[in-house]
């Protein structure tokens, strides 16, 4: 995606989603969903931005595409395929950050890191 695309997009956060637990592949408890990002001119889920302090990464903000996480009922929360040694390397954010101001290099960093898949 263009740096321009990214900048023509409007993006809507919904606070819904905020505490919504995030499991691992053998659904360990992870983190949680701190916010969510939706595309105003199609409803679509852009990215989520989690805390993962539950495995000692401290309480920075990971950016994560939508299509990385997938919601199991059986444990009533969404499930990832990422290990903590994907996160160690995934794009971060202080929790004082500004997401309005960061989100075309917030999308960039997103697409740069986890690929095709977003």
């Amino acid at each position: 995606m263009t740096t321009s695309e990214l900048q023509s997009r409007h993006l809507i956060e919904c606070p819904q989603f905020c505490g919504v637990a995030i499991y691992g592949p053998r659904r360990e408890l992870m983190g949680s969903i701190a916010k969510i990002f939706i595309e105003s001119d199609n409803a679509r889920v852009s990215y989520v931005l989690a805390k993962f302090d539950l495995l000692g990464l401290g309480s920075d903000y990971f950016t994560l595409p939508w299509l990385a996480l997938k919601y199991n009922s059986a444990i009533s929360g969404y499930q990832t395929h990422l290990i903590k040694r994907q996160l160690l390397a995934a794009p971060r954010y202080p929790a004082s950050s500004d997401f309005n101001l960061k989100r075309v290099e917030i999308e960039t960093a997103i697409y740069e890191y986890y690929g095709r898949c977003y």
